[in-house]
């Protein structure tokens, strides 16, 4: 799963995971990478991954290090932003601020 912002442009983001994934150098280029919009998140519009690698356990591990790694990288070089939960707090009450002396 990985996350974009609500104002980001779809389809350049599942482009750029797209490329990030097939360019990752660790999937299995005979099948299909698999990228589906899946959930309007709290904070984030959510996309699903799926790729083909190796079977054995270790060739799981590495391989997804390195697509986690390269959609990452890609979407930061693409100014596009992965956000993180937004907190808001409220108080029944105002809450006293000192002012800072300069």
């Amino acid at each position: 799963m990985v996350g974009v912002s609500y104002d980001t442009d779809l389809e350049e983001a599942r482009d750029v995971i797209r490329t990030a994934v097939e360019s990752s150098g660790t999937t299995d280029d005979r099948k299909p990478v698999d990228i589906f919009a899946c959930e309007f998140n709290s904070s984030s519009i959510d996309f699903k991954l799926r790729w083909w690698s190796g079977s054995a356990q270790r060739d799981m591990h590495e391989s997804r290090d390195l697509v986690i790694r390269a959609v990452k990288r890609a979407l930061d070089d693409a100014n596009i932003e992965i956000p993180f939960p937004y907190v808001t707090h409220t108080f029944k009450e105002a809450i006293p601020v000192a002012a800072q002396a300069e």
